[in-house]
């Protein structure tokens, strides 16, 4: 089964992998068979490839109007050939992950979009060390003889910085004793799901398809990211139209407009870490379900 849906000839960019002329990996896609492609430098590209590739990288290219992003392993190269593997599949269709997120948001008059579209992506936006170590995360495959402990020190850490961020978000509110914590900005009831090309939250204010927000996104790392771009409502569906008495409630689904790839990274980044979490965690369940129906 494919997990990688890219067609023959698909221009695609790789921001982390250099060329002799100081310039990204820009080429096409040459063979695929849904996860192992062979991709190839364009024609008109004058660099070449010096020397080894980066082992982990994100591969970038659009489809259709959306900007997409995928983690891969790079296997082999050449001067200007390279074979990589897909790791996680992300496009708009995809399933989104529930993870722990603050957001808030502000709507954009429609006058005022070019305006603040250009003043998302005006703002310099720091390149972390989310690539480095999201190639971290996908070395030491199954005959990785040191993998066992990676995982044991990894859950450590994890563990510990789940304990930091806790006492960090009691912290922050106890300080704003406020469900917003962006002045200006509202915060949704809760965040529904999260990738790199969108998000779902519920919101008690009705918005409509086309509307464009502002989006400031936190991320639970240590220490806290920060992230802000610009999309437009692609759904805003009523959860209880007709209740008497409740709160209005408004399922809402955003795609990013405006946002840099430096920050989609950072977002494909802790979305693989957190689904790494939620495999662990559903291993050890599994397993302790196993040893309890054993005794």
């Amino acid at each position: 089964m494919a997990i990688l849906e890219i067609p023959l000839n698909q221009r695609v960019r790789i921001p982390a992998i250099r060329l002799s002329n100081g310039q990204p990996f820009d080429g096409k896609v040459v063979a695929s068979d849904g996860e192992l492609l062979v991709l190839e430098l364009a024609a008109d590209c004058r660099g070449v490839m010096t020397g080894p590739a980066e082992t982990a990288a994100v591969m970038t290219w659009s489809s259709d109007g959306i900007q997409r992003a995928c983690p891969i392993m790079v296997e082999s190269n050449n001067d200007r050939r390279l074979t990589c593997r897909a790791v996680i599949q992300e496009k708009r269709e995809s399933p989104r992950l529930r993870v722990e997120v603050q957001v808030a948001y502000e709507r954009v008059a429609a006058e005022l979009v070019r305006e603040t579209a250009d003043e998302v992506m005006a703002k310099i936006s720091t390149p972390a060390a989310a690539e480095a170590e999201l190639g971290e995360l996908l070395r030491g495959g199954q005959d990785d003889p040191l993998r066992k402990l990676r995982d044991e020190v990894g859950g450590l850490h994890d563990m510990l910085s789940e304990v930091l961020l806790k006492l960090d978000n009691l912290m922050t509110l106890i300080a704003s004793g406020e469900r917003a914590f962006v002045p200006g900005l509202r915060s949704p009831l809760c965040v529904l799901n999260c990738s790199s090309t969108g998000i779902g939250f519920l919101t008690d204010e009705e918005l409509h398809e086309g509307e464009y927000l502002r989006i400031r996104m936190t991320l639970r790392t240590m220490p806290q990211t920060q992230i802000e771009c610009m999309g437009t409502v692609i759904r805003c569906r009523p959860l209880n139209q007709g209740a008497i008495g409740e709160v209005p409630r408004y399922d809402v689904g955003v795609h990013y407009t405006h946002i840099h790839e430096s920050d989609r990274e950072k977002l494909i980044h802790y979305l693989f870490r957190a689904q790494r979490q939620m495999l662990r965690d559903r291993k050890e369940a599994r397993e302790a379900l196993r040893s309890g129906a054993e005794k």
